[in-house]
């Protein structure tokens, strides 16, 4: 099985992938699947990547499932942040992806705030 896992960061960085890479190999499951992330390079673009999720998805020859992990924000009285956040909500609804929150920060979960 092949896991697409979409991240906020950028290409660059990649950082929110080495946080997500390195507890999946901590637990095993690195030899398991097939993964395959894209950087969204701000949450912003969450809905600009559908070309490269469909290429993924056809020159894999088996079953497919696309992740996308967010950074929640502060959204303390910020109306923009709220609305982007239920718009990520309903695309990934939509398109029957797995939404993956994290409360503020990915920091924050893997760094124990």
């Amino acid at each position: 099985m092949q896991l697409i896992f979409l991240f906020e960061t950028n290409s660059t960085s990649k950082s929110d992938y080495k946080y997500v890479r390195s507890y999946l190999t901590k637990i095993g499951m690195i030899r398991k699947f097939k993964f395959s992330p894209l950087y969204l390079n701000g949450k912003g673009n969450y809905n600009k990547f559908e070309k490269k999720i469909n290429y993924l998805i056809k020159s894999y020859s088996g079953e497919s499932k696309v992740f996308m992990f967010i950074d929640v924000d502060s959204t303390s009285l910020n109306y923009d942040q709220i609305k982007l956040n239920k718009e990520i909500t309903d695309y990934c609804s939509e398109k029957n992806y797995e939404l993956i929150w994290f409360k503020r920060t990915i920091e924050e979960v893997f760094w124990g705030y």
